[in-house]
């Protein structure tokens, strides 16, 4: 059974600053004063979100409104990356090289990606047959259920996990972003799983400087336990720093995949990494994403694109978290 094929691709352009918290929208205001549904009321008028909005009775198709705000938020590099999954999945290596090797055609093939299109292509790859079962479940265009569906049918087996147990309703946009935000870590860590001790206590000791900073020091039975057994090992001990220490790892790693700033010592440990696994010299363009996975449980034909939605929701989940930090230092 294999899983991660290849995870990093180039990295390096220069940084373009995500907007800030604070700035505001067309409508002069800010993400925070709009509701759920991506509706605010301005003295008695009711404003759309320029990202969406969901509307009475269409609450269940959120899938488009789910990830538009993240995806309008990406560079064009990110775009680009984002169209060659959806289009390619497990190809995109043979039929889009050409593109993920030069960081100005991914960015030009990335201009005229919107959160419709995006949403599209995934229910797309998501359908199963005439998508008539999916329809009548409430799982056509709900981004929580499709997930759901990724997580039961795909990476649980795949990634060799338990089913997690969510808090929020898979029907909600909240249950989505927190099925969305598992995936994204369920990934990172199959990836630490992949370093050697020696570089795990590498990057565990320079984010542990920058909690330092923060005001908070994980202490060495928690810098071994990660050490000798990555997230797991970790997550064994009690208390809110293994929580800590998974935030501040999956923002580290998702930053450094989307060629956004980090330290440069963590910034040096992921790069070594990188090269040793994946067999590529980081950074090189500006963007880089797992591109390729394989669902290979023997028996198991399963009709769902899982290799286009996987890798898709993974660079979506990144940049919403790395947009997040960024607006909430």
């Amino acid at each position: 059974m294999k899983f991660l094929s290849i995870v990093f691709i180039l990295l390096s352009l220069c940084i373009t600053q995500l907007p800030a918290e604070d700035s505001l929208d067309i409508n002069g205001l800010k993400p925070s004063d709009y509701d759920n549904t991506g509706w605010a009321n301005v003295n008695g008028t009711w404003r759309q979100s320029p990202d969406g909005a969901l509307y009475r009775g269409q609450e269940h198709r959120n899938l488009a409104f789910a990830i538009t705000g993240v995806i309008n938020r990406m560079r064009d590099e990110e775009k680009g990356m984002l169209k060659v999954l959806l289009l390619f999945g497990n190809k995109a290596e043979k039929e889009a090289g050409h593109i993920l090797s030069s960081p100005e055609e991914l960015a030009a093939y990335g201009k005229d990606v919107t959160g419709e299109w995006a949403a599209a292509r995934i229910d797309e790859a998501f359908t199963k047959g005439t998508g008539f079962m999916d329809r009548q479940t409430g799982r056509s265009f709900n981004y929580g259920r499709l997930l759901d569906a990724t997580i039961d049918e795909y990476l649980v087996n795949s990634l060799k996990v338990s089913r997690p147990i969510f808090s929020l309703s898979a029907a909600t946009v909240a249950g989505a972003i927190e099925r969305e935000k598992w995936i994204v870590e369920a990934l990172v860590d199959s990836f630490i799983s992949s370093m050697t001790e020696v570089e795990r206590l590498d990057l565990i000791t320079a984010i542990n400087e920058e909690l330092i900073l923060e005001g908070v020091n994980l202490g060495p039975e928690l810098i071994t336990a990660f050490t000798m057994g990555g997230l797991a090992g970790a997550w064994r001990l009690a208390g809110i720093k293994p929580y800590l220490l998974l935030t501040k790892t999956t923002k580290f790693i998702g930053d450094y995949v989307l060629g956004r700033t980090i330290p440069w010592a963590v910034y040096q440990t992921l790069t070594t990494v990188a090269k040793r696994v994946f067999g590529v010299v980081i950074p090189a363009i500006g963007i880089a994403l797992l591109i390729k996975t394989a669902y290979d449980i023997p028996g198991v034909i399963n009709p769902r694109k899982f290799d286009k939605i996987a890798p898709a929701v993974l660079l979506i989940g990144m940049s919403r978290l790395s947009t997040e930090s960024s607006s909430n230092p």
